[in-house]
């Protein structure tokens, strides 16, 4: 098969200029290898490899996934099957007095993350000659099915802002594209667990004042410069949570002793993008007993750190420790990846934390 016949193939699935590139030279990176190969069975790995690709590529047209949440988690293609259970093709817009508009297109959602993906139309006029932008604050309230949010029913909540990605593909209009990222928590105070998403029904996301990021900054007192906004308003979205089942978990029955006092590792939660580990403390001393450890066996950096995550064969996962957040009674971590897994990949593997390794044997899909 030659380059112009995969290029054939290639123009029925409209992939961009240079990943058609890439793939081909994966593809045919054999032919150029020096190795010898018999003609036929050349031209049979080609015509798999290319079904795959198609196969990978139709996928993600059918679903309607955007490239870039794949290209975000460090994924392709092929990946898409893996987040499909918590995408969502959305139809969302919301309008300021001053005719700005937001429309939310797809949102991706697992039981730790959130992803949104749109686009910001600017008023005629609008200079927009930013490096990056962010909106200045943002407010994202996890809402029970019973229409309440966290205190009417099942406890408290806490979020945290990840990527803003926004890209200007066309200086010439008046159009910008985003990606936004969430993390949040969703605790359930009745019977002292978390339950992070099993109960939350949506999301009510509000943003205020598009501004230039580069010259939004956070003090370490916790207070924030900010800069003068390039588009003025106030956007309100119902975000739906496509992702409250998806996802694999198991509950350890082990704890860890940390001077004579035990924490239970109450969850281990992982999805194909992130690992998330979940303690608690009954006395409420949880807080004490990680800052005592940092200190005294980590050199200092947060328990989160200690987190390692190995697959079935004992490879060690890499990725990037969003946050890892304690209270007296719990504590949370999420580890990001670096790219996109099975977390069936998982099962048979192990997780070590704050120094004492869990077995992930019984690692099952999380329960509806």
């Amino acid at each position: 098969m030659e380059n112009r016949e995969l290029k054939r193939v290639f123009d029925q699935v409209k992939l961009s200029p240079e990943r058609q590139e890439a793939m081909l030279e994966r593809l045919l990176s054999g032919e150029r290898s020096g190795k010898t190969v018999k003609p036929m069975k050349k031209m049979v790995a080609i015509l798999v490899a290319a079904a795959l690709l198609l196969m990978a590529c139709a996928f993600t047209m059918a679903t309607g996934l955007d490239q870039r949440i794949l290209e975000y988690f460090g994924g392709t293609e092929e990946d898409a099957q893996l987040l499909a259970p918590g995408f969502m093709a959305v139809d969302l817009t919301s309008t300021a007095e001053n005719g700005a508009k937001v429309y939310i297109s797809q949102v991706y959602s697992d039981q730790r993350v959130l992803v949104l993906v749109g686009e910001m139309t600017v008023p005629e006029g609008t200079v927009l000659d930013q490096e990056s932008y962010r909106f200045r604050t943002w407010d994202l309230v996890p809402i029970g099915a019973d229409g309440q949010e966290p205190g009417g029913g099942y406890g408290t909540y806490g979020t945290m802002g990840g990527d803003f990605v926004w890209t200007d593909e066309d200086p010439g209009d008046n159009v910008l594209s985003f990606l936004e990222t969430y993390y949040y928590e969703a605790a359930n105070l009745e019977d002292n667990k978390q339950s992070w998403a099993s109960q939350v029904d949506h999301f009510v996301l509000t943003w205020e004042d598009l501004i230039d990021s580069v010259l939004y900054t956070e003090q370490e007192d916790g207070s924030v410069i900010s800069a003068p906004a390039v588009v003025s308003g106030s956007w309100s979205f119902k975000i739906p949570l496509s992702g409250k089942n998806f996802g694999w978990n198991v509950e350890p029955v082990q704890t860890i002793k940390l001077k004579d006092e035990l924490v239970q590792v109450e969850e281990i939660y992982l999805s194909p993008v992130s690992l998330s580990v979940r303690l608690a403390n009954e006395n409420g001393i949880l807080k004490d007993l990680l800052s005592t450890w940092e200190k005294q066996e980590n050199s200092g950096n947060t328990w989160g750190n200690s987190v390692t995550l190995r697959d079935k064969d004992g490879k060690k996962i890499e990725g990037n420790m969003i946050y890892a957040q304690c209270s007296p009674y719990v504590g949370q971590m999420v580890l990001d990846f670096n790219q996109i897994y099975d977390p069936a990949q998982f099962q048979g593997g192990t997780v070590t934390i704050l120094g004492q390794t869990f077995s992930l044997d019984n690692l099952q899909p999380v329960a509806e």
